[in-house]
């Protein structure tokens, strides 16, 4: 029995960190990429993309609060998926956009959708180990600098 409790920790382990490693180091840290060439195709100013970080920074940090609260109430990986779900709407939503409010209101859907990577993943870690935690959590929110930092050359490249 005890077994199977270790084996199940660990692909809970490993799907924290594949979906930190996704999610906030694939989608959110290499979105930066796609700006110059969003600013190019598109005739937008610098000031009103770097607008879109703001709006997604500010919602991010008004749901946090919430998200916390309704991850611990309701059925987490339902919630999970919901989070996920809305951030890959938001980012299949920017293939038609051609104004700077539609990026705006993708960022609105993103930021509420980074809640999920925030509070969903300490949560998880903080239930499920007792022991080292703090470790595994350390472990987990590296995976998104790791993958930021694999992913954004090939990123760079895919979109040139």
């Amino acid at each position: 029995m005890k077994n199977n409790l270790f084996s199940a920790r660990t692909c809970l382990l490993l799907g924290c960190i594949i979906f930190q490693a996704i999610y906030t180091g694939i989608l959110m840290n290499s979105s930066g990429i796609i700006l110059s060439a969003i600013m190019s195709d598109c005739g937008f100013s610098a000031g009103s993309m770097s607008l879109y970080y703001t709006i997604r920074t500010l919602c991010c940090a008004l749901f946090v609060s919430t998200m916390s609260k309704v991850f611990t109430k309701y059925r987490t990986n339902l919630c999970a998926v919901g989070m996920a779900f809305v951030m890959s709407i938001s980012f299949l939503l920017m293939t038609f956009f051609t104004k700077p409010y539609h990026w705006y209101f993708s960022a609105a859907l993103f930021g509420i959708g980074m809640t999920c990577t925030l509070t969903l993943i300490p949560i998880i870690i903080n239930n499920c180990f007792s022991r080292h935690s703090g470790l595994l959590l350390g472990i987990t929110m590296a995976s998104s600098g790791l993958a930021s930092a694999a992913f954004s050359p090939i990123c760079s490249t895919l979109i040139q």
